[in-house]
């Protein structure tokens, strides 16, 4: 029976050694599952800002190539216009000349 006191009182004596080791334990978990919350957020955050910078990059892209192809287009259509407006006008002067009977040019 002597043995069961010593026992117990070793065990005693032992309990805040292991009470500091399951603590530092319980802490170094919770930091590293406290830096893989951080790395993961931080992870998500830049997909998001990468994928947003490249939906605005194509956005912007095909914008400008839309508003060059109206620019060709209405640069174009501008010419045309004059052009047919010239010879319109040509037609209507010459036919003024020939009407009056003067080819005074």
């Amino acid at each position: 029976m002597n043995r069961l006191p010593l026992a117990l009182l070793l065990a005693l004596a032992a309990a805040p050694a292991l009470a500091d080791d399951l603590g530092q334990d319980i802490k170094s978990s919770a930091t590293a599952v406290g830096h893989g919350i951080r790395d993961g957020a931080t992870a998500v955050g830049h997909g998001f800002r990468d994928g947003a910078r490249t939906v605005g990059h194509g956005f912007r892209d095909g914008s400008k190539t839309a508003g060059h192809k109206i620019k060709q287009g209405a640069k174009a259509t501008g010419h045309a216009i004059h052009k047919g407006a010239s010879t319109t006008g040509h037609a209507i002067s010459d036919t003024a000349h020939k009407a009056t009977g003067s080819d005074a040019k």
